[in-house]
Order: structure tokens, then C-alpha cells, then sequence
């Protein structure tokens, strides 16, 4: 089977559009990474529920911090929050620079076309408005991106390149309008359904189905959240660290009357075991993978981008991390970033219905370190911060193999001249 996952990769990534794709996400690694670092950096220390904000008592020295969480709020989005936008630009731009007909405009034509494609629009005083960012733009944006710039990079090869030699600036400005005009189209039709009540987010109906309670649904909202997150989409269950469900307020409520999180309703609840363990070193076990990489991969770039991510990742913002490897869109890791919350959620429901640890029902400081958000949510658990050491072991073993996989394919395709 490993052969054949090796096989099956490697016929991916020998395709043009997976090399595009793949030199797309490496010029997002410094926008992720500087996102990533101001991003837990705001949410740690200057937020008012952030883990260090709580722990060091920042508004006790830092009279001023609420004035520089604004700033680090905005530059955050400059970065992290326009990073569909640029996976757009890159990607268009990219598609006509393999075929040696570069063209400023199609990577401007991709950037705006999409930028008015995925923003909502809002009312003031009874005149619409264009917000400048929506969830579209930013990380969960990716795969949208990527697809929209291909699309505008192919229309510049099907209709400006040809006229290369004659009326190519006209014909490029022609194309960059109709292709504007169209999405600011498919904008204003959006949103009118949206206004309508006949439709709603389809991401929002599935996040509600399985934010039930139950085991079976937790399982398969684990599952689809880290597809979709590999995928560069936004998952069912977003890991923000308030407690927005029903269900999860119902847990509290109990846990809180009866002095007691053993016996709460709903001990099988996203918050118990996603949030928990399911995103355990974030997303998709992220910083397990970073462990692996660095106890059996001989590659100096990812070992690199570790260095540079590692802190952020720790404190639940892995978005450098994911670009810069890259996991994301890559066939190799597609298996073990599914597997690794979904075995962590199953594990920690099995011992949970045993009673042999409590479910983790209280709220947490954001941005809390994945070792310790089981163990405060439980009340102080050791049994809890125990099982999550050992499972994040468990998750480090569960990705060497891959680890080991990719190091041969990387040498094999020549991507990367600094594997030894």
C-alpha cells in the first residue's frame, strides 16, 4: 500500500497544475508566517481571554494593549486575511509564467475579479457597500483561489496570448473587464439569494447537524473539518475557542450546579474531543508533524520553515506551518492529517466512556497550548493531561512514515536541492 500511495503521489505532483499549485503555496509561506506570529501573538497576550493575557495578568503592567491588539488585529488581516486573494494573483500570474508569455494583468484581473467575487455586500444608509475582507479571502480561501486564478490564467492563454504580437494590451484590458464585470455579477446575484432567507451558509447548517452531542457526530464532523482543511477550505468546526454551541453551554451549566464534569449531558461534544484532542497540536496534528520531521527528515527547508512556525503553531496559529511544508494540497499527508484527529477522538472517547478521565467541558483561555486544553477543561485532570502526552506521541509515530515517503519523492521529482 505504501508503495502505492508513493506511485498514485507521484503521478500527482509530476502534473503541471500540481507543480502551479504547489509554487503558489510556497509564496504564500511569508505571508502565513508573519500572519501566523502577529496572530498568536494578539490572541495570547493582548487578547482578554488569551492564554498569557490570563496567566501574567498583561492589563496589571500594560496599560496600552488594547490600543496595540488593534493595530496587531489589522496587520494580522493584511496578512493572514487576504491570503485567497494572493493564491489567486500567484496562481494566474504563475499559469502564464510556465509558458513564457508573462502578463501583469492577469494576475491583477485574478486579485480584484476574486476579491469582488467573495466579498458580502452590506447597507448603509440604504446604499451598498463593499466590505473590504470576508472568511473567503483569508486561509480558508486557498483552494477557491488557486482555482479562480487558474481559470483567469487560462483565459489569458486562450484569448490575450495569441495577440501577443498586435493588440495584446487591448485585448488583455478587455478581458480584466468583462471578467470584473462578471464576478461583481455573480457578487450582487449572491447576495440577493443570501438576503432572500431562501438560502443560508451550507457550512453553517452541516457545523449545526453535527454539533449534537453525539459521539458518531463529532466523528464525522472531525472528519470533514480536517478534509475541508486541507483542501484550504474552512471546516464545520472552527477552532476559535468559545463556546458557542447549545450543547457545550448545556455541558458548563451542569458541570458548574453539580460541581462535577463526570456525569454532564453531552460527554461526547465537539468541545470534549475535537477542540480537545482533535485539533491536539493543531490542526490536522500539525505539530506532531513537526516532530516527525525533525527526528527522520534530512530536509534543511522544512526543518527551516519548522523553526520559523514552531512557536505560533504551539500556540494554536499553524497557518505558516501548513503553507510552508507544505501539507496542504499535498497527497502524501492527505491520510495521516485525516487520521490523526480522527484516532485522537476516537481514543479519547473510548477512555471518556470507561470514566476513566472526564470530558472536557470548561472554557479555555484562547490559544492555549494543545498539551493543556484537555487537562484546565477538565478541572485540573491528570489522567487528561497524561492521555494527551501520550497520544501526541502516538501522532508523531502515526506521521514518520509518511514523513519518510515524502523525503523519496521529493528527491525522486528534484524538487528541493537541500534534501541529503
Amino acid at each position: 500500500m505504501k508503495e502505492k500511495l508513493f506511485e498514485f503521489s507521484y503521478k500527482i505532483r509530476s502534473w503541471t497544475f500540481t507543480e502551479l499549485v504547489r509554487e503558489t503555496v510556497e509564496r504564500l509561506f511569508p505571508f502565513a508566517l508573519i500572519g501566523s506570529v502577529l496572530t498568536a501573538f494578539r490572541k495570547t497576550v493582548l487578547d482578554d481571554y488569551g492564554f498569557i493575557n490570563n496567566v501574567f495578568d498583561v492589563p496589571s503592567w500594560w496599560k496600552n494593549y488594547e490600543f496595540v491588539d488593534q493595530y496587531m488585529k489589522s496587520f494580522s488581516h493584511l496578512t493572514l486575511g487576504i491570503l485567497g486573494v494572493l493564491a489567486a494573483f500567484f496562481m494566474a500570474e504563475l499559469t502564464l509564467k510556465a509558458t513564457k508569455h508573462p502578463d501583469y494583468l492577469a494576475g491583477l484581473t485574478a486579485a480584484i475579479g476574486y476579491l469582488l467575487l467573495f466579498t458580502p455586500q452590506g447597507f448603509t444608509n440604504g446604499k451598498v457597500q463593499l466590505s473590504a475582507l470576508s472568511k473567503y479571502t483569508g486561509m480558508s480561501g486557498l483552494l477557491l483561489g488557486i482555482l479562480f486564478g487558474y481559470l483567469i490564467g487560462r483565459l489569458f492563454l486562450r484569448f490575450v496570448v495569441p495577440k501577443y504580437e498586435g493588440n495584446q494590451k487591448n485585448i488583455g484590458i478587455s478581458v480584466m473587464g468583462i471578467v470584473l464585470a462578471l464576478a461583481l455579477l455573480v457578487n450582487i446575484g449572491i447576495s440577493q439569494l443570501y438576503q432572500s432567507t431562501l438560502t443560508t451558509d451550507f457550512l453553517t447548517n452541516i457545523s449545526d447537524m453535527v454539533s449534537t452531542g453525539s459521539l458518531k457526530m463529532t466523528v464525522l464532523g472531525t472528519f470533514l473539518t480536517t478534509t475541508l482543511r486541507w483542501l484550504g477550505l474552512r471546516g464545520v468546526f472552527e477552532v476559535d475557542g468559545e463556546f458557542a454551541s447549545v450543547v457545550d453551554t448545556t455541558n458548563m451549566m451542569y458541570a458548574l450546579k453539580h460541581h462535577s464534569v463526570w456525569s454532564v449531558p453531552y460527554p461526547f461534544s465537539e468541545q470534549s474531543l475535537y477542540h480537545s484532542f482533535g485539533v491536539f497540536g493543531g490542526v490536522g496534528g500539525i505539530l506532531a508533524l513537526a516532530v516527525a520531521i525533525y527526528w527522520v527528515s534530512h530536509s534543511r527547508h522544512d526543518k527551516s520553515v519548522i523553526r520559523l512556525s514552531l512557536i505560533p503553531t504551539l500556540f494554536g496559529s499553524g497557518q505558516g506551518m501548513l503553507v510552508g511544508l507544505p501539507v496542504l494540497f499535498n497527497p502524501i499527508y492527505v491520510i495521516p492529517f485525516i487520521l490523526v484527529p480522527v484516532v485522537n477522538v476516537l481514543l479519547a472517547s473510548f477512555l471518556i466512556m470507561l470514566k476513566v478521565m472526564p470530558p472536557a467541558v470548561y472554557p479555555v483561555p484562547i490559544a492555549t497550548p494543545g498539551p493543556l486544553i484537555g487537562f484546565i477543561g477538565s478541572g485540573g485532570n491528570w489522567i487528561e493531561l497524561a492521555f494527551g502526552v501520550g497520544i501526541f506521541a502516538l501522532d508523531v509515530l502515526i506521521y514518520m512514515p509518511f514523513v519518510k515517503l515524502d523525503n523519496r519523492l521529493q528527491a525522486k521529482l528534484g524538487e528541493r536541492a537541500d534534501v541529503i
